[in-house]
């Protein structure tokens, strides 16, 4: 039963951490290597700013901030090379590895602290579990319900759907692309930093987590398929119960996280290259 409901909570953590990513992915097809680094300055900014403003206006605050960090990247770095990706991704990784160092430089690169927004734990069905972790997940499902409700019934949703299927019919019929697609980059900004927020109280926070996020985030979109949001999300039910697995069974198993992402990326890619929930051609 641990492992069930250990699974079950890291899978809503995971998927939360994914979505902004395959969002942005989905929209504009961009490789935004920077989407660990709105992670990364926002779980900064919330240790940094709890002590002194109180939880919930650190957390307002570092949402916006990681949302209005995304805006510029994208306008100003990002979208101007859309069509050339290897550009967009070096040019990301650039900036993210960047701000990656500046973080070293400033906090330096011992673990740091972040305080819960739900302190101590419980026993259910015979685990214990922190109030954060579950705190984690049920912000994900409200999330998720949201986005679901902001995608398919209102008017911009409908037009990230549509920019998501088919870019040039978009155009056609009068969607703006780069606002649509800035205006996602901002979305995609503030789901990283409220995840930042939920996650890394139950991890722990440096200034390397960011190529983690990124590693996460890619195994995700590559399982569940290039253009599909929500098989992305769907990749992280079976990556969290995959390194769940390992945890409880393989001493130490906790320092292999990043094998068992690279490990089910490959097995995907080669039995389903473009993904369980992609669409062939999409590879």
């Amino acid at each position: 039963m641990e492992i069930v409901i250990f699974g079950l909570t890291l899978s809503l953590m995971y998927a939360l951490i994914a979505s902004g990513f395959a969002l942005i992915l989905g929209t504009s097809r961009i490789f935004d290597l920077c989407f660990g680094s709105y992670y990364l300055v926002s779980a900064y900014l919330f240790a940094v700013l709890a002590p002194l403003l109180g939880t919930f206006l650190a957390l307002i605050l570092s949402i916006l901030i990681a949302g209005s960090i995304a805006w510029p990247i994208h306008r100003y770095l990002l979208y101007p090379f859309r069509e050339t990706p290897i550009v967009v991704m070096v040019v990301s990784c650039s900036v993210a590895i960047a701000i990656g160092e500046v973080i070293s430089l400033i906090f330096g690169t011992e673990f740091k602290y972040v305080p819960s927004l739900w302190e101590g734990s419980f026993d259910i069905l015979g685990a214990t579990i922190s109030h954060q972790r579950l705190l984690a997940g049920g912000v994900a499902l409200v999330v998720f319900t949201l986005l679901w409700l902001y995608l398919n019934k209102t008017r911009q949703g409908l037009a990230i759907q549509a920019l998501i299927q088919n870019a040039e019919l978009a155009g056609l019929v009068g969607i703006n692309p780069k606002k649509i697609q800035l205006t996602v980059a901002c979305i995609g900004g503030c789901l990283a930093a409220l995840s930042a927020i939920l996650v890394v109280p139950v991890f722990a926070l440096t200034p390397f987590i960011w190529f983690d996020v990124i590693l996460l985030s890619f195994a995700g979109v590559v399982v569940g398929g290039l253009g599909s949001i929500w098989g992305a999300l769907a990749a992280m039910v079976i990556i969290a119960f995959s390194e769940t697995l390992v945890s409880f069974f393989i001493p130490d198993g906790g320092f292999f996280r990043q094998a068992v992402y690279v490990f089910i990326m490959v097995v995907v890619l080669l039995v389903r290259p473009y993904g369980l929930f992609g669409k062939r051609g999409e590879a």
